[in-house]
């Protein structure tokens, strides 16, 4: 399937849209590399490591929780991840740490984010039109609202479903037909929009909701 932007997706005959959030309606990877420079400044004091030193046990644990504990809304656990790693090094006190770098890591995380501006004019256009919007996210529902607060969307977003309420991520349909039944929109009338080919786009055709991957208009 080709990525399409946001001004090329059809409106007429929409009655739901369902739609991620990151690296959907913003660049995650720029605002969270921003933050984990920041989680390693913070941690130099105990862990003296270059930043790519650092960056490879962080994906490293990234892999293990996931290999660990599947599907599931604490795979996404940032301080379980952070308290891995410092375990992994064997520093003192690691939960202390956890705790520690998660905060940093989302303080940082949400003062690095910017809403795509297609995105932005995509969802004025759903709301112009009352066309519900439903957030279908894999992370917790928490954490995700702060986001969407700081990226001014809340005006736009009707309804979230996060993988703390179903309690599995996409492409499980559970994600999807939680989404439809808040809309209350059938997958025929409904669209998915997301960035992730295999959770967003094939998770929701599976159920008959027409999906499309985007990019962002560089």
């Amino acid at each position: 399937m080709k990525k399409i932007i946001f001004p090329q997706i059809p409106l007429e005959n929409v009655k739901g849209v369902l739609i991620d959030l990151d690296d959907t309606l913003y660049s995650f990877e720029d605002a969270n590399l921003y933050a984990l420079h920041k989680v390693h400044n913070r941690v130099q004091s105990v862990l003296p490591l270059s930043f790519d030193d650092f960056y490879r046990l962080y994906k490293q644990q990234w892999t293990r929780l996931f290999a660990d504990l599947g599907t599931v809304p604490s795979a996404h656990c940032r301080y379980t991840m952070f308290q891995r790693l410092m375990e992994s090094q064997h520093i003192e006190k690691p939960y202390l740490w956890g705790q520690k770098l998660e905060k940093t890591y989302f303080k940082y995380l949400l003062k690095g984010i910017k809403p795509d501006p297609h995105a932005v004019a995509f969802l004025k256009s759903c709301k112009h039109r009352r066309i519900p919007v439903c957030l279908v996210t894999d992370l917790f529902a928490g954490i995700q609202v702060q986001k969407l607060n700081r990226l001014k969307l809340t005006r736009y977003i009707d309804y979230v479903v996060a993988n703390d309420e179903v309690g599995i991520d996409k492409p499980h349909a559970g994600m999807f037909l939680r989404a439809l039944e808040k809309i209350k929109v059938a997958p025929k009338d409904a669209v998915m929009i997301g960035d992730n080919f295999e959770k967003d786009i094939q998770g929701a055709q599976a159920l008959g909701i027409r999906a499309y991957q985007v990019t962002f208009d560089k």
